[in-house]
């Protein structure tokens, strides 16, 4: 089943009460401009298995930046600072920020693995809509 984004809408479905339609994803840059993707769980209704950006939806009474932050402590286990807004779709607001590479990683259960990719491995994945645009300008 393919699902249309809606520019209008978050392709993102909601999936908690508190959530709004509103998204941030966060483009992670390493220091060698590697970056970091998750790769989507099998359980999850829209785009399974597919490679996307730690982020999710914004919480009621929560600014976006504080939501990017949020998800991709939840999604991944660590703090990130300095986030830079890049650019905004529909309902879905992209930001980047750098970090050093980890090994480790916390995976909540939206997600079954972590990856650090070149921009040239970039081609070869299986990613959601409308990401990749965003992630080469960011690491250009």
């Amino acid at each position: 089943m393919k699902i249309k984004i809606n520019i209008h809408k978050s392709p993102y479905p909601i999936g908690e009460d508190d959530d709004v339609e509103e998204v941030a994803k966060v483009i992670i840059i390493s220091p060698d401009k590697e970056v970091l993707l998750l790769k989507r769980a099998e359980h999850m209704i829209w785009e399974p298995n597919k490679w996307d950006l730690p982020g999710g939806h914004r919480k009621k009474d929560e600014e976006l930046d504080e939501a990017a932050r949020r998800e991709v402590k939840e999604e991944v286990g660590i703090d990130i600072e300095n986030l830079n807004k890049v650019d905004e779709f529909g309902k879905i607001t992209i930001y980047t920020t750098n970090k050093e590479k980890q090994n480790d990683y916390e995976l909540d259960d939206e997600n079954q693995e972590a990856k650090w990719t070149t921009l040239e491995e970039l081609e070869s994945l299986d990613l959601v809509p409308n990401i990749m645009k965003y992630i080469k300008e960011a690491i250009a």
